[in-house]
């Protein structure tokens, strides 16, 4: 069992390295746009925080993303639906490009558009941002149990396999990073959603709701879209709203 463990472990640091390799480092001012990005991402969830114990009349779990155009300006949003729908298929990232997708002039596929989502995409997330030709996705948390998804599809060459970045110095990434491995301690099989309903997860993307709030560019090109993706967060409902995506769909 322990060889087993070490070889999946040498074949995902393999499949790591080899996609950083390939990856172009952004700018500066990138990786603060990136930053402002990621912050909103989880003031979506935050807005909508799930307690624990998840029950039937839960939304799901505390897992989210948002949708943003070449300029950088969010456009639309979702979040993990999987209780409130009863379909396990109701994921944070399937929600926003399917309900994105049907709103009206939109088109049949995301090209030129970047998912900003609060933790790695799974195999079934990745494959349909693939199929859809979303081109850049950014996520917070990697998930080692469920990531790792994107660099096996460009290990096998699959065709329109976005761009992947995570913003390593995040602080709410290292945050919850450090956090779920210390709450896999002495756990056989440790689930990150779960991890993603304790105190210590909820007080990250609180962190990232007030950051975002009080945020201040360093680059005055990315003045405008913090004040985009504040103005954003505060249209998104709370714990009391509807997530009705068609009403969110954007306005030509």
């Amino acid at each position: 069992m322990n060889s087993m463990k070490a070889l999946a472990s040498v074949v995902l640091l393999s499949l790591t390295l080899e996609a950083a390799a390939e990856e172009t480092m952004p700018t500066a001012q990138q990786i603060e746009r990136d930053e402002i990005l990621s912050l909103t991402a989880l003031a979506v969830v935050y807005r909508d925080w799930q307690k624990a114990p998840i029950t039937a009349d839960s939304r799901g779990h505390n897992i989210g993303s948002i949708l943003v155009d070449k300029d950088s300006t969010p456009v639309f949003w979702a979040r993990n639906a999987a209780n409130k729908t009863d379909n396990a298929s109701q994921h944070g990232e399937v929600r926003l490009i399917q309900n994105f997708l049907n709103c009206p002039s939109v088109g049949k596929y995301a090209k030129g558009y970047t998912v900003y989502t609060t933790l790695e995409p799974c195999a079934m997330c990745t494959g349909l941002m693939t199929l859809t030709r979303v081109s850049r996705v950014v996520y917070v948390q990697a998930d080692p149990g469920f990531g790792h998804a994107r660099d096996a599809l460009k290990k096998i060459n699959y065709p329109n396999v976005f761009d992947q970045y995570s913003p390593s110095d995040l602080d709410q990434k290292k945050a919850l990073e450090a956090g779920f491995q210390n709450y896999s301690q002495g756990k056989e099989n440790p689930s990150i959603t779960d991890f993603l309903l304790t105190v210590e997860a909820r007080n990250a993307f609180s962190d990232a709701e007030k950051q975002l709030s009080d945020y201040k560019a360093i680059y005055p090109e990315n003045a405008a879209i913090v004040a985009n993706a504040q103005a954003f967060v505060n249209k998104v409902p709370g714990v009391e709203g509807e997530d009705h995506l068609p009403d969110y769909c954007p306005t030509k």
